[in-house]
This record gives structure tokens, sequence and C-alpha cells, in this order.
């Protein structure tokens, strides 16, 4: 397989072959969009896009298939370390929103949002989050200086 592999594989040290500006410009929210791109993949997909290759030796299949999922993990792990991985945040009545490192093993803080309140966890095929709902803490009054 050359020179791609997991073990190696270091998200934040890792750069590419060709100057890319993506990358070269790349600030921390750019790093946490692309790692929920890449934590969005399910084992299934990254193994059906990798079977997509035809490769003559399955094992060759399934290496590549696995060294993609921990560099998925890898990447998810790094980026989402470094921000809240919160998303689609939602206010109809209850504050409600994703906690991406959900399902990953690796823990989250989010509940300190919800003043400790337990987070609804749902799992598919594709992918496994926590929907928080919550009531927000109330926020603070707004006063206006003439």
């Amino acid at each position: 397989m050359g020179r791609f592999d997991s073990a190696s594989f270091d998200p934040m040290t890792w750069k590419p072959n060709y100057p890319n500006p993506a990358f070269l410009l790349m600030d921390s929210q750019d790093a946490f969009w692309a790692a929920k791109q890449a934590a969005a993949f399910s084992d299934d997909e990254i193994r059906a896009l990798v079977e997509t290759g035809e490769y003559s030796d399955a094992r060759a299949t399934q290496w590549i298939a696995k060294s993609l999922m921990k560099r998925r993990d890898k990447i998810a792990e790094a980026w989402f370390s470094k921000v809240p991985p919160l998303d689609k945040f939602l206010v109809e009545g209850k504050l409600t929103f994703d906690d991406l490192q959900a399902g990953r093993g690796t823990g989250s803080d989010a509940s300190t949002l919800c003043n400790g309140q337990a987070a609804i966890a749902t799992c598919n095929a594709r992918q496994c989050r926590a929907r928080l709902e919550c009531n927000p803490p109330p926020l603070p009054s707004l006063v206006l200086c003439n």
C-alpha cells in the first residue's frame, strides 16, 4: 500500500504532498468543519467507497478501509478536542444541539451547557449522535444606555 497507513498518521502535523491553499490557510473553524465532514462517514460507507476501487486482493480492500476508518477517528479526536464538538443548535422553547463526540468513546462536556441534564443518544446505521434538550440558563438582562 505504499506510504499510506493509519499508525503514523497525525492529523495535527499532516501536510499534503502538494501545497494546497485550503490547508495552508486553514484555521480552527475550517478544521472543525473538515473534521465534521470526515466524522460523518460511517464504517459501512467507507467500506462501500473503498470497494468501488475493485482491488484484485480483498486484503487490500480491507486494509485500506480499516486505515481510512482509523484516520477518520484520529481526525475527529484531534479536532473535536480543540473546540466544543457541538452543532445544529436550535431554540424552540428548549435549546437543542448535537454533540458530535457522542458515541466516539472519548467523552464530552456538552452536558455542562444543560446544567448536567442527560443527552438523548440516537444511533442508526449511519452515525451516533447525542441530541441534547434542555432549558438554557436565563440570559442576563440587556441594559441600554442613553
